[in-house]
């Protein structure tokens, strides 16, 4: 497969995935979306490949996030949670990989590509690293699924904070939340991954994927019923159908600050 938005890297049993879309500061799209994941099936029925590590391309991002433009040129910006169904999609395949999945944090990263680090198995980021969860000044809400995920990761506390204030916090402070396991200076960032992820490639395959499967699955055991669920999604479409999520990502746009008014 040809991939316009993705550099595949191979280092021994290690698969590097980098999202290289430089123009856009590695934002993510549908199309980018669709390669992480045909790239990372790939990888994990590559025998192999006992690793995958997932990045931006350069030094300055990580992913900005979901690129609003191209809901915007398709003509649906107003959908109720089309971003969060398009990624929550894509990110399922992350989280049934077989194989050990770490993000490796290189630069910003803002919304939806946060959501991605909470799919892989760790994350390691370089001190210069700034992370956003931006749903408060888009005047969107995300997914329960994964929000969810983030109350697991930092708990309520901390992902209040993140969700509700959308400021950008530093690598030290996802440090300290739980939300990265190691900083590290840049310059040593790809090093210290991939020593980490050679350790990982050095156990047993059965009992790594085992072990990961299993962790996975206590996580799960505990899921809001039908009711909650149905509850979440309902307030997920109703904020998503306001104005203000209209405005948010209008004012993204155009660079300008959001004039929400509560409607």
């Amino acid at each position: 497969m040809t991939y316009q938005n993705l550099r595949i890297e191979r280092d021994g049993e290690v698969c590097f995935l980098l999202i290289d879309r430089p123009q856009k500061k590695n934002a993510l799209s549908p199309s980018t979306l669709n390669e992480l994941c045909a790239a990372a099936n790939a990888a994990d029925a590559d025998a192999s490949v006992r690793v995958i590590v997932i990045s931006g391309h350069g030094d300055s991002a990580f992913s900005a996030g979901f690129d609003l433009s191209e809901l915007q040129q398709a003509g649906r910006p107003g959908r109720p949670g089309e971003e969060s169904a398009i990624v929550e999609e894509a990110y399922s395949v992350i989280r049934q990989l077989r194989k050990p999945v770490i993000a490796m944090i290189n630069g910003v990263v803002m919304g939806a590509a946060t959501d991605l680090l909470s799919n892989c198995d760790f994350r390691f980021a370089a001190e210069e690293a700034r992370i956003a969860i931006p749903p408060a000044k888009l005047g969107i809400l995300y997914s329960w699924e994964g929000t969810r995920r983030f109350v697991q990761l930092v708990g309520p506390a901390n992902a209040k904070d993140l969700f509700m204030t959308g400021r950008t916090i530093t690598a030290a402070e996802a440090l300290a939340m739980g939300l990265v396991q190691r900083v590290v200076p840049r310059a040593r960032l790809r090093e210290v991954t991939l020593a980490y992820a050679r350790e990982l490639a050095s156990g047993a395959p059965l009992s790594v994927a085992g072990a990961k499967r299993m962790i996975d699955r206590l996580l799960a055991a505990h899921m809001p019923g039908d009711e909650d669920i149905k509850a979440l999604r309902a307030l997920q479409a109703e904020v998503w159908a306001s104005e203000d999520a209209k405005e948010g990502p209008r004012a993204f746009l155009e660079k300008r600050r959001p004039d929400f008014k509560g409607r």
